[in-house]
C-alpha cells in the first residue's frame, strides 16, 4: 500500500503509461469497466447501487477501520453488487483481510487467483488463502494477464494510443 498524500500522484503516472484510464478514487465516483481507480491504503471504501449504476463511497482515514476489516468490508461490499462477475488477483504480499470478504467472493460465484506461491517475495497471506480453499487459480505472473484477458478483454475500451 501506498501512503495517501502520494495516490494523485502515483495514478498520473500509471495512467501515462497504461492504455487504460487510471484515477484516483474519489467518493461518488461511478464504477465501471475500462477504468483502473487507484487509492492509498487506510480509506474505508464501498459500492452502492444508485440509479442502476454503482456508487463508490469512501470515508477518510480518519474514521475507517482497520485496513484488514477495510478490505473485507470492499470485497463484501463488491460480492453484494456483482455476483459472479468479480475476479479477484492477489499478488506476493497482498492484503488479505481476515478472509471474511474472500469468502464472500467465493460464496457469490467470484473468482479468486492467486500467484504461484514459489515465485513469491512474501508468500504467507497467500498460503493462508491456499489453506482455506479459497483459490480458483495459483498462476505465473504471465499467466494471470493472460487469464484476466479471457474474460475481460472483449469488455474493455483502450485508450488511443
Amino acid at each position: 500500500t501506498i501512503p495517501p498524500v502520494l495516490t494523485k500522484a502515483v495514478a498520473s503516472y500509471l495512467n501515462e503509461r497504461s492504455q487504460l484510464e487510471v484515477t484516483p478514487l474519489k467518493s461518488g465516483m461511478i464504477f465501471h469497466s475500462s477504468r483502473c481507480f487507484f487509492t492509498g491504503h487506510g480509506n474505508k471504501i464501498t459500492i452502492h447501487p444508485k440509479e442502476n449504476k454503482k456508487e463508490i463511497s469512501i470515508e477518510s482515514s480518519d474514521t475507517a477501520q482497520s485496513v484488514s476489516d477495510s478490505f473485507d468490508e470492499l470485497l463484501s461490499s463488491m460480492a453484494d453488487n456483482f455476483n459472479d462477475k468479480i475476479q479477484i488477483v492477489l499478488l506476493s504480499g497482498s492484503e488479505i483481510g481476515t478472509l471474511h470478504g474472500l469468502k464472500e467472493v467465493r460464496n457469490k460465484g467470484g473468482q479468486i487467483i492467486i500467484q504461484k506461491r514459489s515465485s513469491c517475495i512474501v508468500p504467507p497471506s497467500l498460503e493462508k488463502i491456499v489453506e482455506e480453499e479459497l483459490v480458483d487459480m495459483e498462476l505465473d505472473i504471465d499467466m494471470i494477464a493472460e487469464e484476466i484477458s479471457k474474460t475481460t478483454y472483449s469488455k474493455i475500451t483502450f485508450r488511443p494510443t
